[in-house]
């Protein structure tokens, strides 16, 4: 029995040394052991995956593994993960585009190549927005774009946050508490409607500020002033 058992052991080669590991701290209380042993038995779980993966993503499979591992996420699940990442370098590769050029867009492409080869799991896209930030925190890729808001409301809103610091004299952080205050009455108001400002009537404003007033939300930011 001690010899089978010592084969077992001799034939689980990485895994096997991770398992040898996670035992020998079996019986501390520090969590900081534990979820060192949590990583390797995760990074031993991506071993295989990486034997088979090829391109520019290739370094970074145990770092992305290793962060999922922090988050929580089980062994199975880790590995599916890193499945996105290995079909994802090897896309890169046979396009022959650098690491650089990687974004949202690039990762629609590939997940919409593998959905009409029925290859994709339903977590995939999440998968994919997680390996992008990854690679963003460790600065291999560009940062995402930033979305910019041009309706009618947002530079009415903008409009209004600077009459109130350079006419009023309020700090910017009490003009951002108004922020949302000033989009949902304008929301409430007009919706999607072009802002008719001519039509705004003080009854308008009295009503919504009961209705906020009246609602179980924190309103502290509605406040009457003279």
């Amino acid at each position: 029995m001690q010899r089978r058992w010592h084969r077992h052991s001799a034939s689980t080669g990485r895994s096997g040394r991770v398992q040898s590991r996670c035992s020998a701290s079996a019986g501390s209380s520090d969590l900081g052991n534990d979820a060192n042993c949590l990583a390797l038995d995760h990074l031993a779980c991506a071993q295989p995956l990486k034997g088979s993966c090829t391109g520019l993503l290739a370094s970074h499979i145990e770092g992305f593994a290793a962060q999922l591992s922090r988050k929580g996420y089980a062994r199975n699940t880790v590995l599916s993960k890193c499945e996105v990442l290995t079909n994802l370098s090897r896309w890169l590769e046979r396009r022959r585009l650098s690491l650089e050029a990687l974004d949202e867009g690039r990762l629609r492409q590939l997940l919409t190549g593998l959905r009409r080869q029925g290859r994709t799991r339903r977590g995939d896209p999440t998968t994919g927005q997680q390996l992008l930030e990854y690679l963003r925190d460790h600065d291999e890729i560009a940062a995402a774009p930033q979305r910019i808001d041009r309706t009618p409301a947002t530079g009415l809103t903008r409009d209004f946050e600077a009459f109130l610091c350079s006419e009023r004299g309020l700090s910017s952080s009490t003009v951002v508490s108004y922020r949302p205050v000033v989009r949902r009455f304008l929301d409430e108001l007009f919706g999607r409607k072009a802002l008719r400002l001519e039509q705004l009537r003080p009854r308008d404003l009295h009503g919504f500020v009961l209705r906020a007033v009246s609602a179980p939300v924190h309103h502290s930011a509605i406040r009457c002033t003279d």
